[in-house]
């Protein structure tokens, strides 16, 4: 089954588009004849992003290897973006060359092609084969899921913070529920960041897992549930999730 590309048209809302052009405006300036593309994802690209509430999403693609001074680079116009539209919760920037695109089809071209749109430069999405939504795919998505819950798990056993806490824990439970979605890809055959539209996808093909469903979704909507329970439901989730890559 191949995936389907999930925006097909932009539709960004008037108050985002000042920040597409301010990003689109620095990378122009900053990195001059090294910018091949620029990508993004999410809601803001579909016309759906939250005022307040929703993080906006970018991806830069250069025409060569991804230079160290790059790195340094994003980090400043991130900042800048992130103090001047103080509405967005979070600015994410990923980077990659084109080279990455090509040959990491499976990885950076599901990125590009599957999940993103082509908001500047030449787009690469259109010149990819369609990725096959198979196990080797399921695999590669998951390739840092177990590390990356871990690593939100850490952050939240030493978090003091009120607001630090809620954002982890909501960070962790979108990420486990992603991670239950990509379980399914090879019988959906597209991907969706519509988390109301993968809970009906989850029961769906995963009927059995009901109850670990429902966890995460109430977990979701309940920001101040205890957090003994709320961790024990995490552990078991991520077991589970590990056990059923396992068997790929």
């Amino acid at each position: 089954m191949k995936l389907q590309r999930q925006i097909t048209n932009l539709n960004i809302q008037l108050e985002y588009q000042v920040i597409v052009d301010d990003m689109i405006a620095m990378c122009k300036s900053l990195f001059t004849s090294d910018l091949h593309s620029i990508y993004m994802c999410g809601s803001v690209p579909k016309g759906t992003a939250i005022f307040g509430e929703s993080d906006i999403d970018f991806t830069i693609v250069f025409i060569e290897e991804v230079k160290s001074y790059y790195i340094e680079t994003i980090e400043h116009i991130k900042a800048v973006l992130q103090k001047k539209y103080a509405f967005v919760s979070k600015v994410d920037i990923a980077v990659c060359s084109k080279k990455d695109v090509i040959i990491n089809h499976n990885e950076w071209g599901f990125w590009i092609q599957t999940i993103s749109i082509c908001i500047f430069g030449d787009d690469l999405s259109t010149k990819l084969p369609l990725i096959d939504a198979d196990k080797q795919l399921i695999i590669m998505l998951n390739k840092e899921t177990l590390h990356v819950v871990e690593r939100i798990i850490n952050k939240l056993r030493f978090a003091e913070k009120e607001d630090e806490i809620k954002s982890l824990r909501r960070a962790l439970t979108k990420r486990l529920i992603r991670a239950m979605f990509t379980l399914i890809l090879d019988k959906v055959g597209y991907w969706s960041d519509d988390f109301d539209e993968i809970r009906d996808l989850l029961y769906k093909y995963k009927h059995k897992e009901e109850h670990r469903i429902r966890a995460l979704y109430f977990f979701l909507e309940n920001k101040h549930s205890g957090m003994d329970e709320y961790l024990t439901t995490v552990y078991g989730i991520e077991n589970y999730i590990k056990s059923e890559l396992d068997k790929l």
